[in-house]
């Protein structure tokens, strides 16, 4: 709402923060005002905008500007109060808060530094100048280091892990399918129990040859199913982890490696590029 923007404005200028008061009071000068709403609140609102176009044109002579241009040789990188600046701007006028504002300029291992103190409404011109012969930032580094060749990834070590993570994947669904076999005869010894134990309860005492037979069958066949299910799917699970962690490119002449430990819950795996 115009009221609540220009009260924010109003915040940022008192905070020193010039431009951006600026630009909120230009946004409340273009806010929709509800014509639904009562005609009172509607004319509060446009009082509101009146008072922000109006305290914008008395801000704007009160905003400084700087101008940053380097002579003969152009930066790697460029920062403004600690923020980096793209080097399009180099040569752009910009609007910029009154204050203290420091400039870095970097070109390779060179490094200019400057500390301006703009008052309201000044315009600055800030040149960057390197000394004479200054490598860029990629010349630096290939005239520090010897010329290597960087070898090819390591694709063996790649291939060993795909083939681990496929016997993974492969292993874990066989054992899990079993383990989903020795689930359905558990549940099949589990109906012929219920029939032959009232109640749910089994006593193996009262129960005939065909009955321990049956509670014995259950019981091997429900440890089966848990250890199976559990252990199927914590292979599946690394193997196919451990395929997409090796299917990414490694960056030429980079090393990947990728560590599976078991655990009592699954497997942990360790990657490291």
């Amino acid at each position: 709402m115009p009221t609540l923007g220009v009260r924010a404005a109003r915040c940022l200028e008192k905070l020193g923060r010039l431009v951006e008061a600026s630009e909120r009071y230009l946004k409340t000068t273009a806010l929709a005002i509800d014509e639904s709403l009562p005609l009172a609140f509607q004319e509060a609102q446009r009082t509101a905008q009146a008072e922000a176009a109006a305290e914008r044109a008395a801000l704007l002579p009160r905003i400084a500007t700087l101008l940053i241009t380097f002579d003969r040789v152009a930066p790697d990188r460029l920062e403004l109060d600690g923020r980096p600046l793209q080097l399009a701007s180099l040569g752009v006028t910009r609007a910029i808060d009154p204050g203290v504002h420091v400039i870095v300029a970097r070109r390779g291992q060179a490094e200019v530094r400057r500390e301006i103190r703009l008052a309201e409404g000044a315009a600055e011109e800030v040149q960057v100048r390197f000394p004479a012969a200054v490598p860029s930032a990629s010349a630096a580094a290939g005239a520090g280091a010897p010329a290597t060749s960087a070898g090819p990834p390591d694709r063996n070590a790649q291939s060993v892990f795909r083939t681990v993570g496929w016997v993974g994947v492969g292993v874990g669904g066989v054992v899990a399918g079993l383990g989903l076999g020795a689930l359905g005869v558990a549940l099949s010894k589990q109906g012929e129990l219920d029939r032959l134990c009232p109640g749910g309860v089994c006593n193996a005492d009262s129960l005939s040859p065909a009955g321990r037979s049956a509670f014995d069958t259950y019981q091997v066949a429900r440890t089966l199913a848990l250890t199976g299910i559990l252990a199927g799917a914590a292979l599946a699970a690394g193997g196919t982890i451990t395929l997409l962690v090796t299917s990414r490119s490694t960056p030429q002449g980079g090393k990947a490696t990728v560590r599976l430990t078991p655990t009592v819950f699954g497997v942990v795996v360790h990657g490291e590029l």
